[in-house]
């Protein structure tokens, strides 16, 4: 028996020393620790409604992606979905090509993938409708819970790399968008919009799609994963071109917007005016709409729009075309605007020269060659005005 030697600055009487198990007459195997609780995992219905509603929303998604131009959030579902399906989190991708950290966002959503990887594979995914709900469940949830703190911090620096995505894509083109009619004002108002509407947007299918995925993974059915996202592009990429192609020569919904505050300059409306007094003019001179009838018709749009490539940027030559029609004393042409559904009337042009952009202006004669309406598929004549205005009407209301 090996003697007992008490420990340094031991007190007396001296601590009895440690004695193995049965030597003190304990009997039966050395109990072993308690495993941690398995974490809960998604129940078989659950995981069928998910797979059901995200190959249905993913083309959804795609489609309102595509009609608004916001590419950008393309590129984000991709990467995500890719990374967090194929590889299961983008900490493995870092550590075999650590080059790709250094490059900012994409570095970003590979740490961020990886941090939610080890997140969901501690915490699984809750329930599909819980997820679809979600900014009031983690408005309340967050307060009590470092779990549901933890998980928001998470997707907000998801939503955080749409937001950089949105300010460097405003950044980058700013200079050709804005001046010299709208200011930095202007387009802050603009960001500001874009910023909200965009956010909630991701927010309401993003935060769904992304948990679907690693639900999946924590079933244990990565090749569930896999037909997910395969389904869900095999389904999205048709919508989506065919999305493109009935928008392609539209109106953008931001230039849309840019438009509308360039109408309330005074100096905009000046270079519009003058811009298209001179095609008018040389257009008249030619004869080139002398074979139009009684009621107004659209006569030139694409010869029209180039020339005014220099005064509007982006999609907002789009919506401008150029209007005739015969009237007392010859041919009247006209400015015309659409605006979504709602056609305006800018300017009139008279045989003799005159221009008018005031309704007042005009004859009865030719006002009442307009009507108030709406453009739908079965009426979208020349002759529909929004309301009865002209150009410095709008301006001063």
């Amino acid at each position: 028996m090996q003697p007992y030697y008490p420990p340094p600055n031991a007190p007396y009487p001296y601590p009895p020393p440690a004695q193995p198990w049965g030597a003190q007459g304990q009997q039966g195997p050395r109990p072993q620790a308690s495993p941690p609780a398995a974490p809960k995992l998604p129940s078989t219905g659950d995981l069928v409604v998910r797979f059901i509603l995200a190959v249905l929303c993913t083309p959804v998604f795609v489609m309102l992606a595509v009609s608004l131009q916001q590419y950008q959030l393309l590129a984000v579902l991709v990467v995500t979905l890719v990374v967090v399906s194929v590889l299961g989190g983008g900490h493995g991708l870092l550590e075999k090509y650590p080059l790709l950290g250094r490059i900012k966002l994409l570095g970003g959503i590979l740490r961020l993938t990886g941090d939610l990887d080890a997140f969901y594979k501690a915490h699984p995914p809750r329930g599909f409708l819980l997820y679809a709900f979600y900014p009031f469940y983690a408005f309340f949830g967050a307060i009590v819970s470092p779990v549901v703190r933890r998980e928001v911090v998470l997707h907000l620096r998801l939503l955080l790399v749409v937001a950089v995505l949105i300010v460097l894509d405003l950044a980058a083109s700013y200079g050709r968008l804005y001046p010299p009619y709208l200011s930095w004002k202007d387009a802050l108002g603009i960001l500001a919009i874009q910023l909200t509407l965009i956010i909630l947007f991701s927010a309401a299918y993003l935060m769904p799609m992304i948990t679907t995925v690693y639900a999946f993974g924590a079933s244990g059915r990565r090749w569930l994963t896999r037909g997910l996202v395969i389904g869900s592009v095999l389904l999205s990429a048709p919508l989506g071109v065919g999305a493109y192609i009935g928008t392609r020569d539209a109106v953008g919904w931001l230039d849309k917007g840019r438009l509308t505050d360039r109408l309330e300059k005074k100096l905009f409306r000046q270079h519009l005016r003058e811009e298209t007094e001179m095609y008018l003019a040389f257009a008249a001179a030619h004869g080139q709409y002398d074979g139009v009838g009684d009621e107004p018709e659209v006569v030139a749009a694409e010869p029209f729009r180039r020339m005014l490539k220099g005064l509007v940027p982006g999609t907002e030559d789009r919506a401008f075309s150029v209007i005739a029609m015969r009237g007392p004393g010859g041919v009247w042409t006209g400015l015309r605007m659409l605006q979504a559904k709602h056609p305006i009337l800018l300017m009139v042009r008279a045989p003799k020269g005159s221009v008018a952009t005031q309704w007042a202006q005009l004859p009865p004669d030719i006002q009442d060659k307009f009507r108030v309406g709406s453009v739908t598929k079965k009426d979208h004549g020349a002759d529909l005005v929004f309301v009865k205005g002209l150009m410095d009407d709008f301006a001063s209301r």
